[in-house]
């Protein structure tokens, strides 16, 4: 059961990461993870398991992109040790002392919220309070320091290769499935600008990094995106009040 459960919990990580098109050094970074071994995930051939797992899902919810696994499945416990393993705050054998049970998989099975029934019951060493009193500042910080790196290389000046799935750069110009693929991929791309825009404009960023972000983009390029973007939200109101 806890296999399917993380099978499907890796696909759809996966389909995220693809739709997020994070830089790739980020990736590696914060995974550990080769980026030659990062493009086998984003095409299939590969799958991230364990704690690389573990680190792609809480990178994922760091940066304001949906979790809905830690909101729906994770309990408060499992979320925050999930956290403090990510960030390599605590390793995984004194994750596995937190919890009072012999096996490091326990670990993993409680963070990602499908722990098997049929384990031995576990009972914490020590309780979410006293690990929140311990970690709560240093992982607070660990996260927006995080965040502050995704800023500076997610800037298109950085040159930062992606992790999201080859596409063209053009629109196809006719109709038919290709079109319709770019399309879709537009959308998600426009999705997953909406995480940065909410970190950028909240009190986590300083005035000083956003003016740092709109000097790389360029006056001309926040005025395009400006235009563009009420553009978009324009046609709509018309359609609708049509």
């Amino acid at each position: 059961m806890a296999r399917l459960q993380n099978r499907a919990l890796t696909d759809s990580l996966l389909e995220r990461l693809r739709r997020a098109n994070l830089p790739v050094q980020l990736v590696k970074e914060f995974t550990d993870t080769k980026p030659d071994t990062i493009n086998d995930w984003l095409v299939g051939e590969q799958r991230p398991i364990g704690i690389r797992l573990l680190k792609l899902m809480h990178l994922l919810a760091a940066l304001g992109i949906d979790s809905p696994e830690l909101e729906e499945n994770v309990t408060p416990y499992g979320a925050f040790l999930g956290r403090l393993v990510a960030f390599k705050l605590v390793t995984p054998e004194q994750a596995q002392a937190f919890l009072g049970t012999g096996h490091v998989q326990a670990v993993y099975d409680t963070a990602f919220g499908h722990r098997d029934p049929n384990d031995a019951v576990i009972k914490p060493k020590q309780t979410l309070e006293e690990l929140e009193k311990l970690y709560s500042s240093v992982l607070l910080e660990a996260e927006d320091a995080l965040r502050r790196k995704f800023v500076r290389e997610d800037s298109p000046a950085s040159g930062q290769a992606r992790a999201s799935t080859p596409s063209a750069a053009t629109p196809p110009a006719t109709e038919g499935p290709s079109r319709d693929h770019f399309l879709m991929e537009a959308a998600q791309r426009l999705g997953a600008v909406l995480p940065l825009a909410r970190y950028l404009v909240s009190e986590k960023c300083s005035p000083e990094e956003r003016a740092f972000v709109r000097e790389h983009l360029g006056e001309e390029g926040m005025f395009e995106l400006s235009t563009l973007i009420n553009r978009l939200c324009s046609e709509r109101a018309n359609t609708m009040g049509g």
